[in-house]
């Protein structure tokens, strides 16, 4: 894949947000593809590093949405 078309989708996947109204949990799924092996592992490793970052602290803060308190969680797959 070539570099600018993995951050376009890696950027595509970070704003990938899946949550329900009707489930009574109040976790949130960050969505990150990135290659996770081969030749490009180091940089897709790095992704995912920076977006468990963010979300730690996303976490650390609290956020309500919707006036309920929700704890983000990463769902990080390979772009293969």
């Amino acid at each position: 894949m070539k570099p600018m078309r993995a951050l376009h989708v890696l950027t595509a996947a970070f704003f990938m947000v899946s949550t329900s109204a009707a489930r009574a949990d109040t976790t949130v799924k960050i969505g990150q593809v990135s290659p996770l092996t081969g030749e490009l592992a180091h940089i897709g490793k790095v992704d995912e590093d920076g977006v468990r970052l963010a979300i730690e602290d996303l976490n650390s803060k609290k956020l309500p949405i919707g006036g309920q308190a929700v704890i983000f969680e990463l769902d990080s797959q390979d772009d293969a």
